[in-house]
C-alpha cells in the first residue's frame, strides 16, 4: 500500500497497513499536491504533482532516480505497469505523456572512451561485445558484468564490433600503418584471420550471416569483399563518399553500402553491378539493416531521418524523424516490431519506437554522451546502448499494443506483436483469427445492431504484476 501524507512524502506500507516499510521524499514545492502514484514496473515508484513534475524512485531503496518536468496539471492518472501518465492540463486538453523509463539491468564499465562504434549481444545471449575509439574491443559476461577478454588490434580503436552468427568469432578493424579487418576466436582470444589492404583507413566492416564473407569500407571510397576461408578479395567496388555503414542481405546476394555523402548503394555481389541507389540529402548514413527475410531495409541518416524500404521496388514503408539534432545509430528488433535509435546533440537520448505506428514507446535519458551504438538481444527483451559507458536495459515490460480505426465500411485493427484473437463476449470464448496479420480489416456490414465483436492480442495481459512475473 502506498499513501501520501500532508508533507508530500509517500510511504510504502505492508499490506496490513500496520508498518511503514520505507518513505519516499523529494517533492519540495510548498504548494505541491500529489495527484497520483503508481508502479511503472516492479522496481519503480512514480508520482505526479500538480506542477506537472513526475518523480521516479527506486522502490527497493527509496532513491530518487529522476524528475521529469511537465506543465501545470489539474488531474492525472498513471498507467500501471507502464511509463505512461494521462494528464488534464490548463489548456483544457488531455495528454498522454511518455516518461523516461526502462529497467537498467547492468552497466559494463572499463572502457576508456565515451565514443563507441559497436555493441552486440552474442547469439546465445550470454556475452556482450563493445568497441570504440580505444585500443581494445572488450568481451563481457552478461550475467556478472565482468570483463572476460579484450581484443587488441589498433591504438586508434575499431570502426566495428560484432559477433559471427555462430558466436565463435569477433570482428574488428585495424588502422594505419597496416589497415584491415581482423577476426578473433572467442574461446582463445587468438587471431583467426586478417584481411588487409594498403594506405587507407578503414571506415566500416561487417561479416555475412553465413560467415563466408567479410566486407570492409575504407577512406579510398572502396569496398572490398573478402572470402573468409582463403582471405582473397572477391570484389573490389568503388562507391561515392566514404563508406560509413555496410550490411549483407541475409537471403540475397546483396551488399548495401551507406556513405558519408548520404548515398545508399545496393550492390549485387554475383555480378558486381548496382541494383539500386537511394540518394537523400540528410547527412552521413548512420545505420543499415535488413530484416531477417531480406524483405525490408532500414536506413538511418545523421540528420535524424530513418526510413524502412521494401526491397522489391525500394518504396518507403515507414518513416521516423528524430526529435534531436543528430542521429548516430539505429537498429531493428529481431521481429521487426520496434526500432531503437541513438540521438546525440543536444538530447543524448536513445528512443524506442513502435514500427507499426511510428509512435515513441520509451526514451532512455541516462546517457552522458552520444549513444553511437545500439543493439537488441536475440529475444528482443533487452537492448544495449553505448554512450559514456555501455548499458543494458530491459524492455520486457513493453506489452503488446493494439490499435483500432473505424472506417465507413470496416474496422481496421493493427498490433505490434502477438496473435489476434476475437470473441463476441468479454468472458469468451476467445478464438484466434486465422491468417490475421497487422493491419487486419473486418467488414461491419454483416453485424446486426445488437452484435458485438471484441479483439485482443494473445496472450492476454495480467491485470497485476507480482514479484517475478512478466506482463
Amino acid at each position: 500500500i502506498v499513501t501520501v501524507s500532508a508533507d508530500r512524502n509517500l510511504s510504502l506500507w505492508n499490506q496490513a497497513g500496520t508498518e511503514v516499510i520505507r518513505t519516499f521524499t523529494g517533492i519540495t514545492n510548498p504548494t505541491g499536491i500529489v495527484l497520483d502514484a503508481w508502479l511503472p514496473n516492479e522496481t519503480t515508484l512514480a508520482a505526479i504533482a500538480n506542477d506537472g513534475r513526475v518523480r521516479l524512485w527506486n522502490l527497493g531503496t527509496a532513491q530518487l532516480l529522476k524528475v521529469s518536468e511537465g506543465e501545470p496539471t489539474i488531474a492525472a492518472s498513471g498507467v500501471a505497469n507502464d511509463h505512461l501518465v494521462l494528464t488534464g492540463n490548463l489548456d483544457a486538453e488531455v495528454h498522454v505523456r511518455q516518461l523516461p523509463g526502462g529497467d537498467p539491468v547492468r552497466v559494463f564499465r572499463g572502457h576508456t572512451t565515451s565514443t563507441h562504434s559497436g555493441v552486440a549481444f552474442s547469439p546465445d545471449g550470454h556475452l556482450v561485445l563493445s568497441g570504440g575509439v580505444e585500443r581494445s574491443i572488450r568481451l563481457w559476461d552478461r550475467d556478472t558484468g565482468a570483463q572476460i577478454r579484450s581484443f587488441t588490434a589498433s591504438p586508434a580503436g575499431t570502426m566495428a564490433a560484432e559477433f559471427s552468427e555462430d558466436g565463435s568469432l569477433v570482428l574488428g578493424t585495424m588502422g594505419l600503418p597496416e589497415p584491415g579487418v581482423r577476426l578473433w576466436s572467442i574461446t582463445t582470444g587468438e587471431v583467426a584471420r586478417d584481411f588487409r589492404w594498403t594506405a587507407s583507413w578503414p571506415t566500416a566492416a561487417t561479416l555475412s550471416r553465413d560467415g563466408t564473407r567479410v566486407a570492409a569500407g575504407a577512406q579510398d571510397q572502396r569496398v572490398r569483399v573478402f572470402d573468409v576461408q582463403s582471405g582473397a578479395v572477391t570484389r573490389d567496388l568503388r562507391v561515392t563518399g566514404w563508406p560509413s555503414r555496410l550490411a549483407f542481405a541475409p537471403t540475397r546476394p546483396w551488399l548495401v553500402v551507406g556513405s558519408t555523402d548520404s548515398t545508399v548503394t545496393v550492390l549485387n555481389l554475383e555480378n558486381g553491378q548496382t541494383r539500386h541507389e537511394i540518394t537523400f540529402n540528410a547527412g552521413a548514413v548512420t545505420a543499415l539493416q535488413f530484416t531477417a527475410g531480406s524483405e525490408a531495409l532500414l536506413v538511418a541518416w545523421q540528420d535524424g531521418l530513418v526510413r524502412l524500404y521494401d526491397t522489391e521496388r525500394f518504396e518507403v514503408q515507414r518513416e521516423f524523424v528524430s526529435r534531436s539534432g543528430f542521429l548516430d545509430a539505429a537498429a531493428l528488433s529481431p521481429d521487426g516490431a520496434t526500432l531503437l535509435t541513438g540521438e546525440s546533440f543536444p538530447s543524448f537520448t536513445a528512443t524506442l519506437w513502435d514500427v507499426a505506428t511510428s509512435k515513441v514507446l520509451r526514451t532512455f535519458t541516462e546517457n552522458r554522451w552520444a549513444p553511437a551504438a545500439v543493439a537488441f538481444s536475440r529475444d528482443g527483451r533487452s537492448v544495449l546502448i553505448g554512450s559514456d559507458t555501455v548499458r543494458e536495459w530491459s524492455i520486457a515490460d513493453l506489452a503488446p499494443r493494439i490499435g483500432v480505426v473505424r472506417l465507413p465500411d470496416r474496422i481496421e485493427v493493427s498490433w505490434n506483436r502477438g496473435t489476434l484473437e476475437r470473441a463476441t463476449h468479454p468472458l469468451g470464448p476467445w478464438e484466434s483469427v486465422p491468417g490475421a496479420t497487422s493491419p487486419w480489416t473486418t467488414s461491419t456490414s454483416t453485424s446486426g445492431p445488437q452484435s458485438i465483436e471484441l479483439f485482443r492480442i494473445a496472450p492476454a495481459l495480467k491485470s497485476m504484476v507480482t514479484p517475478g512475473s512478466r506482463r
